[in-house]
């Protein structure tokens, strides 16, 4: 510890008067040093969440969705990211989310990409998202008709150094799974489990399967056995590339493709590989500065593969 004299100090001053000083000096130090903000739920330059969708209907097939953070947005002063997914427009609403992280809490804005129902009960403008000082007890969310009751926080705890908040409730689904809000993830069931309009033409379900940021992966749910891509793709609604843009050779082929780009890559960049099943069954990093891939396949056995560069889709042949 450092102490200074200052010239002409009183050394009259009662010593208790001092100490009781120092002290109040040092609680307010240290708890300024204590209170750290909450994890953002978003990455430097990339955020990512990979989630079940099915339509209305219990018999429309389900499929892997990708949502993707796309860019910043202010509206009304306040600065938003768009979450986009690649869903058709007419099946879900895009989003934009902006979080402060000093007081825990993400806000929610939907951008009415569908036609809604007049009568269904939506709150316009910006509504909470997420909030991470709820505790056991607590009321947050409402479910819509014919529900009509709030969500009731059951537990909390942390793990892997972030807060889980754990709701009463289930989904009302065949998932048998509780509604549970995850610290710089997001939650588990949809985006906005917060908004009554969340189920109005939209898909009867949305559970999350996994979360990257920064094309780092940062959850899987225990749930599909840590699986991402437990069911086909829907890639519906992602736009095709440029042709001027690549060149993909040879194609079919049986041992490797190469992929080049005519001008270098920018970014860092991440190419996945699914089967006619939807599932993945190999990725790699591209590096910034790379203008020519070469993809090693010999060890897969013949069938029909999807190769996928970010939102970029490309389909190819293994003989």
């Amino acid at each position: 510890m450092l102490f200074l004299w200052r010239s002409g100090y009183n050394m009259s001053m009662p010593m208790n008067k001092t100490f009781t000083i120092c002290v109040i000096a040092m609680l307010v130090f240290a708890s300024s040093v204590s209170a750290q903000p909450w994890q953002s739920i978003f990455g430097k330059d990339s955020t990512v969440w990979t989630r079940m969708v099915s339509g209305p209907s219990t018999l429309d097939p389900i499929y892997t969705a990708r949502f993707y953070v796309e860019k910043d947005t202010i509206l009304r002063a306040s600065r938003y990211k768009k979450v986009s997914n690649s869903l058709p427009p007419h099946m879900l609403n895009r989003y934009l989310l902006r979080e402060v992280l000093d007081s825990g809490k993400v806000y929610c804005v939907e951008l009415k990409t569908i036609p809604q129902d007049p009568t269904a009960p939506c709150r316009h403008g910006e509504f909470l998202y997420m909030d991470y000082n709820l505790k056991k007890g607590d009321t947050f969310f409402h479910y819509p008709p014919p529900y009509e009751q709030e969500g009731v926080v059951d537990t909390t705890f942390i793990e892997n150094g972030r807060k889980h908040i754990v709701f009463a409730q289930k989904f009302p689904d065949s998932l048998n799974e509780r509604y549970t809000m995850i610290e710089g993830i997001g939650f588990n069931f949809n985006i906005g489990n917060n908004f009554p309009c969340v189920y109005d033409r939209a898909p009867s379900a949305s559970f999350l399967f996994c979360n990257w940021k920064d094309n780092v992966q940062q959850y899987a749910t225990p749930r599909f056995n840590n699986n991402c891509y437990p069911y086909p793709i829907y890639v519906t609604g992602i736009k095709e590339p440029a042709k001027s843009l690549y060149a993909i050779y040879p194609n079919p082929t049986s041992t490797a493709i190469n992929i080049v780009f005519d001008n270098a890559l920018i970014a860092n960049t991440q190419y996945h590989i699914y089967d006619a099943l939807g599932r993945l069954i190999q990725q790699s990093d591209i590096q910034a500065g790379a203008q020519k891939v070469n993809i090693d396949i010999a060890n897969h056995p013949s069938g029909i593969y999807c190769l996928v560069i970010d939102n970029q889709k490309f389909l190819f042949t293994k003989q």
